[in-house]
């Protein structure tokens, strides 16, 4: 797809928005200006409008002001003179054409969030209300005031949607940057939008809904009876020919009230469908409030990386592991007291070179720890020697961690060489002395 096609259908988008969020100014004169048939057609001249606008636009090199005005006069005139004629009422629809025409050439030009904010969509909103609350008191207008609903409803979803896309963007990366936000981000913040459109169309027509329910409940629970009742009728005997026919008083025939297990069926069906809808949205928003943490660490920790809040140190060649230095539980202090008991003056059988290393490892965490649970800020940047030299100035103790524990650690850690189960004790006595 080329810039020029991807151009139009921006364009065409655009136009459609602007056309749904100003709907009231383009169908009530309508409404009552043109037939029926021509209602409709209205709006869509007004969207071309944008289209011929950005074309004139693409093709003349509309750069300046005057060009574009020139061009939107000329597409407007002729517009609307081929589609009402001659007419009074083209001081209603040359002013509309013209103004969609000459957004249309400067949608070529300008970013469209700089010629329609927020503000646009928020009177546009509040045209609806006004206009929605004025002409359903006119009994003229009762054909239209659906139409205007519905568009309203569209006008709202296009306006949550749009605007809270371009609030996320604007929050995720502030500046003349161009923001950069994952998909997944954005797919969930429109299903969290979509979501909370659908309970508002739930509230909003409660009432609509209910009767719907209602009147499928009172069909089905006929045709339960009807389907019961068609077995235990029998088929009527023709009347005798020598007999007239009875006549049928319709005026004084009173209509049976339906039979009390009907009323029950038909209420047991009603609430069945209700609970029926309301588990459903349960079971929607169950599952949506499963996704929203993971949704939140994950669009936080990516804040993070994009604010650069994580302390991230640069590579110079070698990466080293980190070091979890964490408070273990009892059980596992315990477990781990009890792996290390000697049997008979030496160790287990079974302990190698691995499990030595890891000894060592272990003695440094387990002075970090008690040095952390003292008030120490330890630092994960710092090497095991800096670490030695810090705590020295904190505390003041030269021996807070032993030189020969620093040595082994690091050879435990970096080296290749094996830890002998006689310096393992050396390090155990210095321990106990000091």
């Amino acid at each position: 797809m080329t810039s020029r096609d991807t151009g139009f259908i921006k364009t065409f988008l655009q136009g459609f928005v602007e056309c749904v969020l100003y709907f009231p100014v383009l169908f009530i004169p309508a409404f009552y200006l043109l037939p029926e048939s021509h209602r409709w057609v209205w709006p869509a001249l007004v969207l071309g409008g944008y289209l011929l606008g950005y074309t004139g636009a693409r093709w003349f090199k509309l750069d300046r002001q005057f060009k574009a005005t020139l061009w939107a006069c000329l597409v407007s005139i002729t517009a609307a003179i081929a589609f009402v004629g001659v007419d009074i009422t083209l001081a209603y629809f040359i002013p509309l054409i013209f103004i969609a025409s000459y957004r249309g050439s400067r949608m070529e030009q300008a970013s469209w969030n700089l010629m329609f904010p927020g503000t646009y969509f928020l009177i546009g909103l509040i045209l609806f209300g006004v206009s929605s609350f004025i002409f359903s008191f006119m009994d003229s207008f009762q054909g239209g005031i659906s139409s205007l609903t519905w568009m309203g409803a569209a006008a709202l979803g296009l306006t949550l949607l749009l605007v809270n896309r371009q609030l996320v963007l604007d929050e995720t990366l502030p500046g003349n940057d161009q923001p950069v936000l994952e998909r997944r981000v954005l797919r969930y913040n429109r299903w969290f939008i979509l979501v909370l459109l659908l309970l508002v169309a739930v509230v909003a027509f409660l009432p609509q809904l209910q009767q719907w329910v209602s009147d499928m409940a009172r069909g089905i629970a006929a045709w339960i009876s009807g389907w019961f009742g068609s077995g235990a009728e029998q088929t009527p005997e023709p009347p005798s020919s020598s007999e007239p026919p009875p006549e049928m008083s319709f005026l004084d025939e009173e209509t049976k009230p339906p039979s009390p297990w009907m009323k029950v069926l038909e209420q047991v069906l009603i609430y069945g469908v209700f609970t029926v809808i309301g588990i459903g949205m349960i079971y929607v928003l169950f599952r949506f409030g499963k996704v929203l943490p993971k949704l939140y660490r994950r669009f936080s920790a990516w804040m993070n990386r994009m604010m650069n809040r994580q302390n991230v140190q640069p590579s110079l060649g070698y990466e080293d592991e980190v070091e979890n230095i964490e408070h273990d539980p009892a059980s596992q202090r315990l477990k781990r007291m009890l792996s290390g008991i000697r049997i008979g003056g030496k160790f287990r059988a079974g302990e190698g070179s691995e499990h030595l290393n890891e000894k060592i490892r272990r003695m440094y965490r387990m002075i970090l720890s008690r040095s952390i649970r003292e008030g120490y800020n330890w630092k994960a940047s710092l090497t095991p020697r800096e670490t030695e030299s810090d705590l020295k100035e904190w505390n003041g103790r030269k021996d807070r961690i032993p030189q020969s524990l620093i040595e082994l650690y690091e050879e435990a850690r970096y080296g290749n060489r094996t830890i002998t189960e006689e310096e393992v004790e050396r390090i155990q006595l210095d321990r106990k002395h000091t």
